[in-house]
């Protein structure tokens, strides 16, 4: 998910600074544009990205929206769930906590 072209893309890492810091209206562009780049087969680096994704979405307190991304996010293949996803599918889970409760949450979990 690093290349593009051939060339070094950092939209993933610029993207995901950005919802470090709590900047989801500039994140998702960014994070949208990477994604658009990628491969419909490389189904572990689109699920990062969309859990990236769907983060954005939870700070910007669209929780459906949210839970939907990630439900895209982490339907592939069983051995396709490297670590970085779970990892990153349960910090958005801890995230989501709040509305612990929310039908797209509980159906996410």
């Amino acid at each position: 998910m690093d290349y593009r072209h051939d060339r070094l893309d950092v939209t993933y890492y610029e993207g995901t600074s950005l919802v470090t810091l709590h900047q989801p209206d500039a994140a998702h562009p960014v994070l949208d544009a990477g994604l658009a780049a990628q491969d419909p087969g490389h189904l572990k680096a689109r699920s990062i990205f969309q859990l990236a994704v769907a983060t954005t979405y939870t700070q910007q307190r669209e929780v459906d929206q949210a839970c939907q991304v990630a439900g895209q996010a982490l339907d592939l293949p069983a051995d396709q769930r490297i670590g970085p996803i779970t990892q990153r599918a349960q910090d958005l889970l801890r995230e989501l906590e709040p509305w612990r409760g929310r039908p797209a949450v509980e159906d996410l979990r």
